[in-house]
């Protein structure tokens, strides 16, 4: 019903081995004939995302720091350059970081209220963050700190956030068994994830600040997130982070903000494919 397309070819060799780009090269073909329908709906589910990620921000800022703040985010966000580029792309990556954003906002809120259905939700959000892009895999060891923090730092009781990582936990294994079709889902993810990682293009060159460079730099995703970065952007920023030194009550929210961003940018700097500011 999404457009009638002619399904994709599973019978074809490229799915056996797999192949990624000539199985989506030979579905292209396949429905070459409503190219800019198939666009259309290739991009709808990131249209979505981005609507969702507004709205998430916005309730995360009306909740640490009241409405007008919310309103200010989601402002900022729709009209964010980065973000209305990505956001029309038929990527993971803009999904990716809706989802990781929701996910760790749902843990934020599971652990305020600790209600079980929460510690679900979040689960599920995280699920579907570990289903759209590998990246995610970052939210465990996110997970771990914020929970150290919150037992540590917080004082909450250790049982009851042990309680919600074990419904997280059943929850995004859930997750998983549905979006690998009920086939043994944990283990199809991991399985997918060694074959994309132990994949290498020969003679891949990387291009920085008018250079070439025959090798990745772990620089790269730092430097092309300040040169592609508007300075308004980067001066807000600048800004949030004043407001946190000089006010305390800020402090918790900024710590489920920066956790996440700072375990990202700790690996892209093992990246072997800089591919851009998209990866971040």
């Amino acid at each position: 019903w999404l457009g009638t397309f002619e399904a994709p070819d599973y019978g074809h060799d490229a799915w056996k081995n797999p192949q990624q780009v000539r199985l989506a090269r030979d579905f292209v073909n396949r429905n070459g004939n409503r190219i800019a329908s198939l666009g259309w709906w290739a991009r709808f589910p990131t249209w979505i995302l981005g609507g969702c990620l507004v709205m998430v921000a916005a309730a995360f800022c009306a909740q640490v720091a009241g409405p007008v703040a919310a309103v200010t985010c989601a402002l900022l966000i729709a009209v964010s350059p980065n973000l209305l580029a990505h956001g029309r792309l038929a990527t993971t990556d803009f999904g990716c970081a809706a989802l990781m954003f929701g996910s760790v906002f749902a843990f934020k809120v599971a652990i305020d209220r600790n209600r079980p259905s929460i510690w679900l939700l979040a689960g599920m959000a995280a699920g579907m963050a570990l289903l759209t892009n590998y990246t995610a895999l970052l939210l465990l060891p996110a997970f771990a700190l914020l929970g150290l923090y919150e037992w540590l730092w917080r004082k909450q009781p250790l049982k009851d956030l042990l309680v919600g990582a074990s419904l997280m936990s059943a929850s995004i294994v859930f997750i998983l068994f549905v979006g690998y079709d009920f086939d043994w889902g944990p283990a199809r993810y991991w399985e997918g994830m060694g074959a994309i990682y132990s994949r290498t293009v020969p003679d891949f060159s990387f291009y920085l600040m008018g250079e070439i460079l025959a090798e990745p730099a772990w620089y790269y995703s730092g430097v092309t997130f300040f040169l592609k970065t508007p300075e308004l952007t980067i001066f807000l920023i600048l800004i949030a982070g004043w407001a946190v030194i000089r006010s305390a009550p800020l402090r918790p929210a900024a710590v489920y903000l920066l956790t996440p961003a700072a375990l990202v940018l700790f690996a892209s700097c093992f990246d072997q494919a800089n591919l851009g500011l998209r990866r971040i």
